[in-house]
């Protein structure tokens, strides 16, 4: 599966609880259940077997947006910004 990041949600397939990605390694992910009542290490292949990717909330896209401008102001000021 490409295009993990961490934050990301994830659908587990058997029963359709919610996850999100806490944690990205070159072989492994570890997913926490939204309600924290489960933590689940996986490999990253393993991961297209068992999980299906959530599309992101509007508040999440949002926040990712944020992030980029964040990023592309302070890079090119050369210094931190707040928006």
């Amino acid at each position: 599966m490409t295009g993990l990041k961490e934050g990301q949600r994830m659908k587990y397939q058997k029963d359709g609880r919610i996850f999100r990605i806490t944690k990205i390694t070159r072989d492994f992910a570890v997913l926490q259940a939204l309600d924290d009542s489960t933590q689940v290490l996986s490999g990253i292949f393993s991961l297209d077997f068992l999980f299906e990717k959530v599309p992101p909330t509007d508040s999440e896209e949002r926040g990712y947006l944020r992030e980029q401008v964040y990023t592309a102001f302070s890079e090119r000021r050369g210094k931190e910004a707040t928006i």
